[in-house]
């Protein structure tokens, strides 16, 4: 007997019995689902759903997760879905975090956010594992995208080697999500951070500046961006970044994009931003002057530039900020630097306002 239980035989019996003990339990799971089930397909409504759903995430049994994912693929509303993974979330389970991983590759943005953020806060060793083994690696360009941007969140440590190999994916997605997910080792992975910078693809080239905006050695690259790159998309990318780091220094390229009428409109107003950056008396000269040049929204844009560097509110055209600074500008001390995304400044009195009419670009 004891010959039996050490031979072949035992282990092929072995191996069938936990076949289908396996087969069983999923059975029973399955069934389980389908109770749990019961009241969410009863549901009138997407509320009704909603509480159902949330009541079945108390269950986090394999029967639970089954039921979870059923609602995941199938429920209409965006509600009800984004319920459903919260509970697969609370699950923590290998299985469950696979699930998810499928479903962040929806065209479901609050849903893939959710995904992202959860998995990435606290994934487990076997995910993780994953991730590398195969996700990295998978044949789907969607399941790349997720698997880089769930590792983005964690420690990158074993995951960088080949995070940077993907920088030379055929996929623009792909590059673009190893762009962003390098910025958490900007320094050590600076040499493929700049090459991303210069993809044929914006929108590689607008992650890669974000990353590597903070770097020591960055300073060439975003010039060379904010001066000469073809997309305004990139532009407005590397001009904050520019004025963030060294705003003086590059006052006359601000001044010079600002004036310029082939950049695309969201460019220039980048740059009079920028120009709000320097803190010195020649950059409220140089906004003044854009005032008589401007229009429309860039016009407003240089005014509350102005008001945000001088605290002035109440004056509105070119000769009046002029005649104004004339009498101040000795010994005038500008306000502390405000964030990029200072709230705007109350309007003026109507009656202030010139007659002019009415551009938007």
């Amino acid at each position: 007997m004891s010959e039996l239980r050490s031979g072949p035989a035992w282990a092929s019996l072995a191996w069938a019995l936990s076949g289908v003990l396996a087969l069983a339990s999923l059975a029973c799971a399955q069934a389980e689902s389908e109770t749990l089930l019961r009241d969410y397909r009863e549901a009138k409504d997407a509320p009704a759903r909603i509480s159902c759903t949330s009541e079945i995430s108390k269950n986090r049994t394999d029967a639970g997760v089954a039921a979870l994912t059923v609602i995941l693929e199938q429920d209409p509303h965006e509600g009800v879905r984004l319920a459903a993974a919260r509970g697969l979330l609370v699950a923590k389970s290998h299985a469950a975090s696979l699930v998810l991983i499928k479903a962040a590759t929806r065209w479901d943005p609050w849903l893939a956010d959710l995904v992202v953020g959860g998995l990435g806060r606290g994934v487990l060793p076997p995910t993780r594992t994953w991730l590398l083994e195969k996700g990295l690696s998978h044949d789907r360009e969607d399941i790349r995208v997720v698997s880089i941007r769930i590792l983005a969140k964690t420690a990158l440590g074993d995951s960088l080697k080949q995070l940077r190999s993907l920088s030379e994916d055929k996929s623009t997605r792909v590059r673009a999500a190893v762009a962003g997910a390098l910025g958490g080792d900007m320094v050590k992975s600076y040499s493929v951070l700049k090459r991303l910078a210069g993809d044929t693809s914006i929108r590689v080239r607008v992650a890669a500046l974000h990353s590597i905006g903070p770097a020591p050695k960055a300073i060439g690259v975003l010039k060379k961006a904010a001066r000469a790159d073809k997309a305004w998309q990139v532009r407005i990318e590397a001009i904050p970044a520019l004025a963030i780091r060294a705003p003086a220094k590059f006052r006359t390229t601000f001044l010079k994009l600002a004036k310029d009428n082939k950049l695309e409109w969201r460019g220039r107003r980048a740059a009079i931003q920028a120009l709000g950056r320097v803190r010195e008396a020649a950059a409220v000269d140089d906004l003044i002057g854009l005032l008589r040049v401007l229009e429309g929204r860039l016009r407003a844009e240089a005014r509350r530039s102005l008001q945000l560097m001088t605290g002035e509110r109440d004056l509105v055209v070119a000769e009046d900020w002029k005649n104004w600074w004339e009498a101040r500008r000795e010994g005038f001390a500008v306000l502390e630097l405000p964030g990029l995304d200072a709230a705007p400044l109350p309007a003026p009195p109507a009656k202030q306002l010139p007659k002019t009419r009415a551009r938007f670009y």
